[in-house]
């Protein structure tokens, strides 16, 4: 299942709160018994709680990064054309450290940019950080089956793949009326909407890009 969360403060440039996503971590626990882990470094930080799928030993453990260790992703999903794209990869020169689908998209980033979830097949979210270009990238697949839920704010954005674990931390909390009656009629709320004002969805099939001003 997996789940992942962060911060990046990418318009006030504070530090972010590494203790703070810690805890949203261990809220879904549940959704990735396997390992907790987690990349911080000054205005950033992103984390995912894991359960071992594809490369299922240590080497598989989230975060994970390219060669010279300038990009890192977190994930959750599964990706079911990464053996071609991996194959692929390699003959371009690329080289990996672990059999997780996982480590195919820091490579694909190092190919396409921001298009890097165009090449992509299968159900997922993921966030991405670039080192050198302080830039962060958040993904959903076009089917929309793992969730990703964003509050933007006036340090700069704070994501989570539940809810319910970013509310304790959240500056301000209202109850979004329209969704609650789409809630209540539809059995749940039109994307990009959530039943908080303060918290919207990544849209399906859609790559949302963050850069420091």
């Amino acid at each position: 299942m997996c789940g992942i969360a962060g911060i990046f403060n990418y318009k006030s440039k504070h530090p972010a709160d590494k203790a703070l996503l810690n805890s949203v971590l261990n809220k879904m626990h549940y959704r990735g018994p396997d390992d907790l882990g987690i990349f911080s470094e000054n205005e950033v930080a992103i984390g995912n709680v894991r359960l071992a799928i594809q490369g299922i030993d240590v080497k598989g453990n989230q975060p994970i990064y390219n060669e010279d260790g300038s990009i890192v992703v977190v994930f959750n999903g599964e990706i079911y054309n990464y053996p071609e794209i991996k194959k692929e990869l390699i003959k371009k020169g690329h080289i990996f450290y672990s059999n997780t689908d996982t480590e195919i998209l820091v490579h694909l980033y190092e190919e396409y940019g921001i298009k890097v979830a165009d090449e992509l097949n299968g159900m997922f979210a993921f966030a991405l950080f670039d080192k050198k270009k302080k830039r962060l990238l958040l993904s959903r697949d076009r089917t929309a089956q793992k969730p990703l839920y964003i509050n933007e704010n006036e340090k700069g954005i704070f994501f989570s793949s539940e809810l319910h674990t970013m509310i304790p931390y959240l500056e301000g909390c209202h109850t979004n009326r329209n969704a609650v009656r789409t809630f209540l009629s539809m059995g749940y709320a039109l994307e990009p909407e959530t039943i908080l004002n303060e918290v919207t969805t990544i849209e399906p099939a859609s790559t949302c890009v963050y850069n420091e001003h």
